[in-house]
C-alpha cells in the first residue's frame, strides 16, 4: 500500500509541501521538480513487503504530478508560476566530470541497479506520453525565469547552474526550503562541513551520498577541510576564490589531483 500525506501524493513528495511551501512562492517565477526524483518517491511510499507493478506505479506517479500542478494552480491565485517538470539523462557527466568517482550501473549494487532501471523505464514512459509537458534534458537545467524553487535529489543539477544565488532546493521528506549557503548539507557527511561551500568540486571530492558521486580519496577531503579552515571559506565562498586559494597551495599530487576537479 501507498503511504500518502496530508496533499493526497506519495508521502515523501507531500511533505514537501506541508511546511511552508506556500510561504516559499512568494516571488517564485518557476516552479521545478526533476521527474527521477518524483518517481523515486513514488517507489519510496510503498511498504517493503509490497510488489507493485510498473502500471500502479506510473499511474502513482502520475497522480502526485497533477496532485502538484493543482496544488501550484490554488496557491499561486492570478499570479502564475512556471512549473517545469524535467528528466536528466545525465549521460554527459562522464566528460562534464571525467575525473570523478561517479556512480554508474556497473558500480551499483544489485537493488541499486533494479531500482535506478525501474525509475528510468517509468520517467521513459511519461516522456512518450507527455512530451510536451516533460522537458527533456542532459545534465543541466532547464533555464528557468526569475526566481527558482526545486525538488531535486541529484543534487548536481544545482553544480551545473549558473543561477544558483536564485534557486532554492526544496527538500523530499523535510519541506525544508535551502538557499546556495545551506547546499553543503546534500555533500556525504555534509552536517558537519557547515564552512564548505557546494560547487563543482566540493560535490567530486565528498560525494553526493552515491546519489551520483562517490567521495574522493581522504587525502584529497583532509586537504579541502584544511584549506577551507585556514582560508576561512564559509558556505556561501566563491568557487572563484576556492579555485585561487588551491592554486596558492605548495606543489604535491593532491594539488595537482584538485586541479583536475576544476
Amino acid at each position: 500500500m501507498r503511504a500518502l500525506g496530508a496533499y493526497n501524493m506519495s508521502v515523501g513528495t507531500s511533505l514537501a509541501f506541508e511546511k511552508d511551501a506556500f510561504g516559499e512562492l512568494k516571488g517564485v517565477g518557476t516552479f521545478l521538480i526533476n521527474l527521477r526524483t518524483l518517481v523515486r518517491n513514488t517507489i519510496e511510499a510503498y511498504a517493503k513487503d509490497d510488489d507493485p507493478t510498473v502500471d500502479e506505479i506510473y499511474v502513482a506517479a502520475k497522480t502526485d504530478l497533477t496532485e502538484i500542478a493543482k496544488w501550484l494552480a490554488e496557491s499561486t491565485g492570478p499570479k502564475a508560476i512556471a512549473f517545469t517538470v524535467y528528466y536528466p539523462s545525465y549521460k554527459s557527466l562522464k566528460s562534464l566530470f571525467n575525473k570523478a568517482e561517479l556512480v554508474t550501473l556497473e558500480t551499483m549494487s544489485a537493488k541499486g541497479k533494479a531500482k535506478y532501471e525501474l525509475i528510468t523505464k517509468i520517467c521513459d514512459r511519461f516522456y512518450k506520453d507527455f512530451p510536451k509537458q516533460v522537458t527533456r534534458n542532459d545534465s543541466t537545467l532547464p533555464v528557468f525565469q526569475g526566481k527558482g524553487l526545486i525538488i531535486t535529489h541529484h543534487v548536481v543539477d544545482l553544480t551545473l547552474t549558473p543561477s544558483t544565488t536564485r534557486l532554492r532546493l526544496l527538500e523530499s521528506y523535510t519541506g525544508t526550503a535551502k538557499p546556495y549557503t545551506q547546499w553543503f548539507t546534500k555533500l556525504t557527511g555534509g552536517k558537519d562541513l557547515f564552512y564548505m561551500p557546494f560547487n563543482k568540486l566540493t560535490i567530486q571530492v565528498f560525494g553526493d551520498k552515491a546519489t551520483n558521486f562517490y567521495n574522493s580519496k581522504i587525502g584529497l577531503k583532509r586537504l579541502v577541510e584544511d584549506l577551507a579552515q585556514s582560508s576561512n571559506w564559509t558556505s556561501g565562498t566563491s568557487f572563484s576564490k576556492v579555485r585561487s586559494d588551491i592554486n596558492r597551495l605548495p606543489q604535491s599530487i593532491e594539488k595537482a589531483g584538485l586541479k583536475m576537479l576544476f
